[in-house]
């Protein structure tokens, strides 16, 4: 958690990954998040340039994405995408998930009668 929080970089290589939540992790912590372009971290994570880098195949794009990250990234705009990044991990926060599945939840007849009657 802590040495996390002190990072320029999180990086993840890992290839079709379904959801990745290490990724998430590196973002909520304020890490800039280099991910393999690929699988729900591509879909539902990180927007490429906005909220982190997405990278590969082959590590001269990982080098590069982290090159872009550290080196040619001003101080403006590495902070613009922490902030970027942070904003949109905070969805997959548990006060957010609860927040959101109970308002599905009390959609369901028989449940919503039942948070009714408590």
């Amino acid at each position: 958690g802590a040495e996390l929080g002190r990072a320029a970089v999180g990086l993840h290589s890992m290839r079709e990954e379904h959801f990745g939540i290490n990724v998430v992790e590196i973002m909520a912590a304020g890490a800039i998040a280099v991910a393999h372009d690929s699988g729900g971290v591509r879909m539902d994570i990180v927007d490429h340039g906005v909220t982190g880098f997405l990278a590969g195949p082959g590590p001269e794009s990982y080098a590069e994405a982290v090159i872009e990250a550290t080196v040619r990234m001003g101080p403006e705009m590495w902070r613009k995408m922490q902030i970027a990044a942070r904003e949109k991990v905070a969805r997959f926060s548990d006060e957010r998930f609860r927040e959101e599945f109970m308002a599905l939840m009390v959609k369901i007849p028989c449940i919503a009668e039942a948070m009714r009657l408590k």
